[in-house]
């Protein structure tokens, strides 16, 4: 009897526990709110036991929960604070996932947890808050890629098991606790790109078995103790890209003999490159870029024949002697090699070409090596990255260069080639960038260029090619970055061509003898933040299409022979930060908003037409409202005129027609007098004056003379004046002449009446 009570006591414990579990995982289900792969929706439900939930491990013999691993599953949520409550967990994955929040105090009940691994999610909020210290049996500690800040908690030093911590990519803030030296189990500590500050402490040299120490990519200052450089169990030391300083010591792999990794590029050490290194023959990769290294590359660095990557560009090394260049020939997993940017003179050794087939990027820019291209470039088939610029390399581009079928960017600007582009090099179909300019180079730019279907960025500026530009460049689907044909002799019309150029941030035909209109099709180039066609002979107006580029930055329209006016919706591009259009015959007035607002933004000098805009640009004020005035002016004196001279005709009309009816009505009224003096014969006229003398003239006007005459008609005698026009009227002017016409010939009868 009592054994079954003690039984089903247990019993009842346990399912309490495991009810505990379940509603704990439960709680973290219904946090998660995107489950993209339906894990949790499909196999959390109670269909069957949590345990058997997929992520979700148990202990065999008391079924509680042990295990959640949830790793890259798409979940989109927060970690519920209720996973606190399983405490048999021992490991905690929830890495890269989309977990946004913070990361929950209570997980520090987890006194059993010893994986805890929140990798690459948006999980924010203090690293102190997450009560990490509390976890005592923690082993690991990843969460590195999140968006975690503060200060890093000092209490993490309790974890004596701890054997790594990853906190890289985070926005830790505050110094390095030298607490962190009590770790003594610790093997991998990990704090790259964060906002770390102050010295490295030297008690970090404690922890006696670390491999590998990451630190770069801090705001770290100082120098680093001798101590550092005696940590025998270091195998990946980094600290690039800080403020640190001083030297490596000369027994660096004497003292450090299992590397594998040294990383201190972007620094300000100084001194030379110790030879000892030699010794660390596991030594793989070899960072020192960036520095202020002095002297000679060791001889004999082809010792370490694992050596992959050599990166010692942009110091102060030096010389003629290139025998390590030779050396390297040993390393036949060398993949990637760069002394670019130091001070080596000399002709490039065509054992060059000897150095490994796997090597996928190499750099010998920025010194003054002379010479031809080494012979034999085409052994190296892996190449990916060729950069030989700003060197003085001559000679004709070897036509081997075109069976690097891998090869990716080709950088041979800033050098002294000249001769044809060869033709094979528009084979290299795997071409993304190419850089050719400012060199000699001359002949015509080949149709073949239509090959290079992954071209994104080419330079030819600064050479003497010429011919025509043809359309087949423009055909490029890929070119998005960069076109520069400036500064060569390219003639002829730019094709229409140019408007499929639809991904162009920049293009740059500057300097150069085109001709023609700029074609309407330049405003299809959406993506130009960058347009230079300065220089050339271009003509006609500024296509009105240049309003489609919305995200102009730089346009440079200057000495052409551009006429018309400026296109006021230039005003209207808001990114337009410089525009030059001096040196043109442009008229017209000059907006006065945007770009044209800024007089130090934008060059008109040289367009003796322009008037107005700002008065900073001190052009000539517009004399456009005046002219309006004047033509105004000139339209309301013909309509005046038209108006009057309508008005005359119509009053000349009505006048002759009141005069036709007033001399109806005369007629009608004395038809016998009226009748008979319109009658009367010159002859008689003549006889009544006595000749129209000067006896009988009455006066005399502008119209005519007047005479008196007396006739004798129906047996009595009349008094008459006789009114003489003068023939000159005929030609008075028109409106003269309608007043003229009213008046016309008439006699008065005088019956009766005195002179």
């Amino acid at each position: 009897m009592g054994e079954k009570v003690v039984s089903f006591t247990v019993s009842t414990i346990l399912q309490f526990s495991n009810e505990t579990d379940r509603i704990a995982l439960i709680d973290f289900k219904h946090r998660i709110f995107d489950d993209s792969h339906g894990v949790l929706l499909n196999s959390w439900n109670d269909s069957q036991h949590h345990c058997h939930w997929q992520g979700v491990s148990c202990g065999r013999q008391n079924q509680r929960v042990v295990a959640l691993r949830l790793a890259d599953m798409g979940l989109v949520g927060t970690i519920s604070p209720h996973i606190g409550n399983l405490t048999f967990l021992r490991q905690l994955n929830l890495s890269t996932n989309k977990l946004s929040g913070q990361i929950p105090g209570e997980i520090g009940r987890l006194f059993r947890l010893r994986s805890l691994d929140l990798s690459v999610n948006a999980l924010t909020g203090e690293l102190l808050a997450a009560n990490l210290s509390s976890c005592l049996q923690l082993r690991e500690i990843f969460l590195y890629l999140n968006g975690l800040h503060g200060k890093l908690p000092g209490e993490l030093a309790n974890l004596q098991k701890l054997q790594s911590l990853s906190l890289d990519a985070n926005q830790l803030t505050g110094e390095i606790p030298p607490s962190f030296g009590n770790l003594s189990s610790l093997s991998g500590l990990g704090m790259e790109y964060n906002h770390l500050e102050g010295n490295i402490p030297e008690e970090i040299t404690k922890c006696r078995g670390l491999l590998l120490l990451s630190l770069g990519a801090n705001n770290l200052t100082g120098t680093l103790s001798s101590a550092f450089f005696n940590m025998t169990s270091i195998i990946n030391f980094s600290i690039t890209q800080n403020s640190l300083q001083g030297t490596i010591p000369s027994t660096i792999g004497d003292t450090m003999p299992n590397l594998r990794g040294f990383y201190f590029g972007i620094n300000k050490f100084h001194g030379t490159i110790p030879t000892s290194f030699l010794n660390a023959s596991k030594l793989q990769l070899l960072e020192l870029s960036q520095n202020y290294f002095v002297g000679k590359v060791p001889d004999d660095i082809g010792r370490l024949k694992d050596l992959q990557r050599l990166n010692l560009q942009y110091n102060f090394l030096g010389g003629n002697d290139l025998a390590f260049i030779t050396s390297l020939s040993n390393c036949s997993d060398l993949t990637q090699f760069s002394i670019a940017g130091n001070r080596f003179v000399g002709k490039l050794p065509n054992t060059v070409a000897n150095l490994s087939s796997k090597l996928s990027f190499l750099s010998l820019a920025g010194n003054k090596f002379s010479g031809t291209m080494p012979i034999g470039i085409n052994n190296l088939a892996s190449l990916i990255d060729l950069e030989l610029e700003d060197n003085h390399l001559s000679g004709v581009i070897p036509s081997e260069i075109g069976d690097l079928k891998n090869l990716q960017v080709l950088d041979l600007q800033k050098n002294q080639f000249s001769g044809k582009i060869p033709l094979v090099l528009f084979n290299i179909t795997s071409l993304s960038s190419l850089f050719m300019d400012h060199n000699n180079l001359d002949g015509y730019l080949p149709s073949s260029v239509g090959n290079l279907w992954n071209l994104n960025e080419l330079y030819l500026s600064h050479n003497r090619l010429d011919g025509v530009i043809l359309g087949k460049i423009f055909d490029l689907p890929s070119l998005s970055k960069y076109l520069d044909l400036s500064s060569n002799s390219f003639t002829g019309l730019l094709s229409p061509d140019v408007g499929k150029l639809k991904k162009l941030n920049t293009l740059n035909i500057s300097r150069n003898k085109l001709s023609g209109k700029i074609p309407e099709t330049i405003g299809d180039c959406l993506s130009l933040e960058y347009l230079d066609m300065h220089a050339n002979h271009f003509e006609g107006k500024i296509p009105p299409s240049m309003v489609s580029l919305k995200g102009i930055r730089h346009l440079d329209f200057s000495n052409n022979k551009l006429t018309g006016e400026i296109p006021r919706e230039l005003q209207d591009l808001s990114f337009l930060q410089y525009l030059n259009l001096s040196f043109n015959d442009l008229e017209g007035e000059v907006p006065t908003n945007g770009i044209f607002a800024k007089a130090n933004h934008v060059s008109l000098v040289g367009n003796k037409k322009l008037c107005g805009g700002i008065p900073e640009l001190k052009l000539p004020p517009c004399h456009v409202k005046k002219t309006k005035h004047k033509n105004h002016l000139k339209l309301m004196i013909v309509i005046f005129t038209c108006i009057c001279s309508a008005l005359v005709f119509a009053s000349f009309i009505a006048i002759l027609t009141l005069c036709w009816r007033k001399q109806k009505r005369m007629e009608s009224a004395k038809p016998s007098k009226v009748e008979k003096l319109y009658k009367i014969p010159y002859r008689d006229l003549h006889q009544a004056t006595d000749g129209f003398s000067e006896t009988n003239l009455i006066g005399s006007g502008s119209f005519g003379s007047v005479y008196k005459g007396r006739f004798e008609q129906g047996g009595g005698e009349q008094t008459i004046a006789v009114k003489v026009m003068n023939s000159k009227l005929w030609f008075m002017s028109s409106w003269k002449m309608g007043i003229w016409i009213c008046g016309c010939i008439h006699i008065h009868l005088m019956q009766g009446q005195p002179f």
